[in-house]
């Protein structure tokens, strides 16, 4: 399971010197927050796409001392989408349903949520940021490679993948629920 893609339009940090700077984390346009399923064993290859339109955090910043960063963010279960083009309508809302239903067991969960412990600076404005990810009952340590300016990518890429510049991507391996 991957942790997702996210547009963050806001967090340009280091433009401003010498303050802790306080973000606001949410929905704008052309922001998402999808959460990639990557199939094995017969579909092999394939992903499930899921986008969630209720999403939120906040991130705090100081150029001075970049290893206080802190974010916290947190995702509404039930208002995920599948966005999957390689299935039929119905077999989409199946998905979905499982997903939102078994998976994570939204009515009982409401909220995933990643809340940062640590920010380890890298040089050039790069930054390893430490935390836990919740999803349902299962709380796992995760480190996302981060950059001021609106990038994040993650320590644990996939092979030849290049995030956009305005996303944020961080992975998960073997995070089963």
């Amino acid at each position: 399971m991957y942790l997702p893609t996210l547009a963050l339009g806001v967090l340009a940090a280091g433009l401003l010197q010498g303050q802790t700077l306080t973000y606001q984390l949410a929905p704008s346009d052309g922001s998402r927050f999808a959460l990639e399923v990557y199939k094995t064993v017969l579909m092999s290859g394939k992903k499930h796409v899921f986008v969630f339109d209720h999403f939120g955090g906040e991130a705090a910043f100081d150029p001075r001392k970049p290893a206080e960063a802190k974010i916290r963010f947190a995702v509404e279960a039930d208002s995920v989408v599948c966005t999957d083009t390689w299935i039929n309508d119905g077999s989409r809302k199946k998905v979905q349903d499982t997903a939102r239903n078994q998976m994570m067991q939204a009515d009982k969960y409401p909220q995933l949520s990643f809340v940062s412990s640590k920010a380890v600076p890298l040089g050039k404005e790069q930054y390893d940021v430490e935390g836990m990810l919740t999803i349902r009952d299962r709380t796992r340590p995760v480190r996302i490679q981060g950059r001021n300016g609106c990038t994040f990518s993650s320590s644990s890429e996939r092979p030849g993948h290049v995030p956009r510049p305005d996303t944020m991507t961080g992975s998960c391996l073997n995070f089963s629920v």
